[in-house]
């Protein structure tokens, strides 16, 4: 009976220094932004060579192979982000924004990898623009993003 409370104590004991050890997680990850966002797509159909006209030389054309897109090798995102924070909660950058990205499915010819590659942005505030868009920009709020994919 003794071993048996003892042994729940010590049990207990453990787990509570266990938890009180890492009280917070630790990431890999480090927080730049958070957003409320609405999105919504609409995914066309043009010619596969017009398309390609938008693509660097190594990026070919791919269509979706499957679902509601099907075949589509354009896509509009229409994007309304209400609330836009950074690290610390603050509005950034206005706090809001809205526009269009403009992208194709695609596929590099050498590595086999898919992805939306983004050709273009449209925005109202390109403040809200990641950095490696706004070296692209014009200034009136039309960015290309020839050399950029995600």
């Amino acid at each position: 009976m003794v071993g048996r409370r003892l042994g729940v104590v010590l049990f207990l004991g453990i787990v509570s220094v266990g938890s009180l050890s890492s009280t917070s997680p630790s990431w890999a990850e480090t927080l730049v932004e958070q957003n409320v966002e609405t999105r919504v797509a609409v995914a066309l159909r043009v010619p596969q060579a017009e398309a390609q006209k938008w693509l660097p030389a190594p990026w070919q054309v791919n269509p979706f192979a499957s679902g509601p897109s099907k075949d589509a090798n354009f896509l509009l995102m229409f994007r309304d982000r209400a609330l836009i924070l950074d690290a610390e909660g603050r509005p950034a950058a206005g706090g809001h924004d809205r526009g269009v990205v403009l992208l194709i499915p695609a596929k590099h010819a050498q590595t086999g990898e898919s992805s939306l590659y983004i050709v273009r942005v449209f925005t109202v505030n390109p403040q809200t623009l990641p950095g490696c868009l706004q070296e692209h920009g014009s200034g009136d709020g039309s960015v290309g993003a020839e050399s950029q994919s995600r």
